[in-house]
């Protein structure tokens, strides 16, 4: 649409340039030097012969076609040049990201702006879901700590430059990379017949990053 002002304008000022041009062709008078009556004068007849000038030349004015094409040539360079689309860009548009944590993580952080579309987009709020906690970072970054056990979501939400807004969920799923460590008793020796119960033999300790207290499973045999 713009480029056909652009044309419309550009034909507009080449007719005025035309009617500008016509109307300075208007013939200008040089000086008429002078002549001698005499020699117009006929000397053998009663009556004298009309006197008639010198014809007067006819001078072009060039100038209207100089400032006038000028000013048409320089108009459609500015108005090429300066094509600038003034519509609003398109809406911001934020999709739900994925993403997998080993469970006991403490501190993490991804890019939701990766996968979301806008002009000056940034982060302007976020919920917080139940166990870890999360907090905007900067360049469309989000700090996620005190990952747990279980997965967890919740929604972000992002901004263009116009304040035009959009929001978007974000799952995060949990897994248990790590094997539980254990740690056994020294060995025991105890007379036959007595108790072996593991309150008198020693009890293993077993600690896991994903289940704070986990439950231990003892088996012996006795010969």
């Amino acid at each position: 649409m713009r480029k056909y002002f652009y044309l419309f304008t550009i034909c507009m000022l080449i007719g005025l340039a035309n009617l500008s041009a016509k109307a300075g062709n208007i013939p200008v008078a040089d000086s008429i030097p002078a002549q001698s009556i005499w020699s117009k004068i006929d000397l053998t007849g009663k009556r004298f012969k009309e006197v008639f000038g010198a014809p007067i030349p006819r001078q072009m004015r060039t100038w209207p076609y100089i400032v006038i094409g000028g000013a048409v040539v320089g108009g459609g360079v500015y108005l090429l040049t300066n094509d600038k689309d003034d519509s609003p860009p398109p809406l911001p548009v934020a999709n739900d990201d994925q993403a997998g944590l080993p469970c006991g993580t403490a501190s993490t952080t991804i890019n939701v702006l990766a996968n979301d579309t806008g002009e000056g987009l940034f982060v302007s709020s976020v919920t917080q879901p139940t166990g870890p906690t999360v907090s905007i970072a900067s360049g469309g970054n989000l700090l996620i700590s005190n990952v747990g056990s279980t997965g967890f979501s919740f929604v972000y939400t992002i901004t263009d430059q116009l304040g035009r807004s959009e929001s978007a969920t974000v799952t995060i799923n949990v897994s248990d990379t790590q094997p539980p460590t254990i740690s056994c008793p020294p060995t025991a020796t105890v007379p036959c017949g007595s108790s072996t119960d593991p309150s008198v033999t020693g009890s293993p300790t077993v600690s896991d990053n994903c289940t704070p207290t986990p439950q231990i499973m003892v088996a012996f045999s006795d010969q």
